[in-house]
């Protein structure tokens, strides 16, 4: 019986033994050049927990403290802000006593803004479209979250490793054409779109040594921090949305586009502009009066369209003064406004 015992308790060992040898050979046999990363990476699968009756649920997971914070500066809303002259400490002080969220400001923003004064009045809007539109874009300035804090700092301060990224974006500046022919890239459009994306999104940073943008065959190429990166797709996201779903009645836009005017408009204001086209087409154009005057005030680049499109030309306007701002219609007015802002009634 000893003698037996002692066989199988070997014929167990050399048969785990043998598994061994086999699983070595097996993984020396796939060699690196035969093996792809898809291959030998486990499938992420998320952590699971059993209750006590044996039913598997996937365990939750927290967001990053970044993601929690940028959570929370959408999420908090913002009501009867009224400003009158106000510093840019002071509103960040504001903020920070009304959110419990944690401001700072970079030396270079403190000394840049010694001067600053907002003048606003806002309600029921997050706390980002404050950020965003009233502190930090209109004077070239930018946020981003550190170690728990959210800073103000200037574009050119932004961190964050270089990297490359490729963006689609034939269906942007494709040619307008008719079938049979195939669409294609439309250079004007392309150079256009690179142009709006180097004055519009964080422009400062973009004027760094270290950063580029260029478009290839209706595929943009940024060489920008990931953060910057986000920033653009929003941008590009953006312009598609409003593209694909402007906010304006189809009737008024038919008539929109079935106007023709030539213009010139060099150095105006996003107000003075309005009030010409107003003026020369009679339709009814207004601005949201919840916009500041860093908006209303802007004073356009250069742009001059020969019998073109009313709609074009007031898409011309909207994206000189801010890819946040959108085109709305309230009966027979158009709005200008920002896509944050609840339709005015």
């Amino acid at each position: 019986m000893l003698q037996l015992r002692a066989v199988l308790f070997m014929g167990i060992v050399l048969s785990l033994v043998g598994g061994c040898r086999a699983s070595r050979c097996c993984s020396v046999a796939a060699s690196p050049a035969e093996t792809t990363p898809a291959e030998t990476a486990p499938a992420e699968t998320a952590p699971v927990v059993r209750d006590e009756t044996g039913v598997a649920e996937p365990v939750k997971r927290k967001p990053s403290p970044s993601g929690a914070m940028r959570l929370a500066l959408e999420r908090k809303r913002v009501r009867g802000l009224a400003w009158d002259g106000m510093g840019l400490e002071t509103a960040l002080v504001y903020l920070r006593t009304i959110s419990g969220v944690p401001f700072k400001t970079s030396p270079k923003v403190r000394e840049a803004s010694a001067d600053l004064s907002i003048t606003a009045q806002l309600d029921d809007v997050s706390l980002r479209d404050v950020l965003d539109s009233l502190l930090t874009e209109p004077f070239g300035f930018t946020w981003e979250i550190r170690e728990g804090v959210v800073w103000v700092i200037l574009e050119e301060e932004i961190s964050g490793p270089l990297r490359l990224r490729y963006f689609d974006v034939k269906d942007l500046v494709a040619l307008t054409s008719k079938p049979p022919h195939p669409p294609g890239v439309d250079a004007a459009k392309q150079t256009a779109l690179v142009r709006h994306i180097l004055e519009k999104i964080v422009p400062g940073y973009w004027k760094r040594s270290d950063t580029t943008l260029e478009g290839r065959n209706g595929i943009l190429i940024a060489r920008a921090a990931p953060s910057v990166h986000a920033r653009v797709d929003a941008a590009l996201t953006s312009m598609r949305a409003h593209a694909a779903k402007p906010d304006i009645a189809p009737e008024l836009a038919r008539a929109l586009r079935a106007a023709k005017v030539s213009v010139t408009l060099d150095g105006v204001t996003v107000a003075d502009a309005l009030k010409t086209l107003q003026i020369q087409t009679g339709h009814n154009l207004m601005l949201d009066p919840r916009l500041g005057e860093a908006t209303t005030q802007k004073v356009l680049g250069k742009l001059a369209m020969s019998d073109a499109a009313l709609f074009d030309v007031l898409e011309a306007i909207r994206l000189e003064a801010g890819t946040d701002l959108v085109w709305r219609s309230q009966g027979s007015v158009l709005v200008l406004t920002r896509r944050a802002f609840v339709p005015i009634r």
